[in-house]
């Protein structure tokens, strides 16, 4: 996947400041997914804050283990 150019680096560092790893990876994850739903092949700044309103609410879809369900 490619980054549009809409994609506010600073913007996002100060969104997930205190994040994980894990939860970065699981937001740059549904990122790409909100991108893939729309038939597209870029990750656009909309599509982390999609994610970061599903990660950030706790959404049990957003990557939790199954051993953990």
């Amino acid at each position: 996947m490619d980054l549009a150019e809409s994609v506010d680096f600073a913007g996002l560092a100060e969104m997930t400041e205190g994040f994980s790893g894990a939860e970065l990876a699981s937001l740059a994850t549904e990122a790409g997914m909100f991108a893939i739903r729309d038939d597209r092949t870029t990750v656009e700044m909309e599509d982390f804050e999609d994610a970061y309103e599903k990660v950030d609410a706790g959404d049990d879809s957003a990557g939790t283990p199954i051993a953990f369900q």
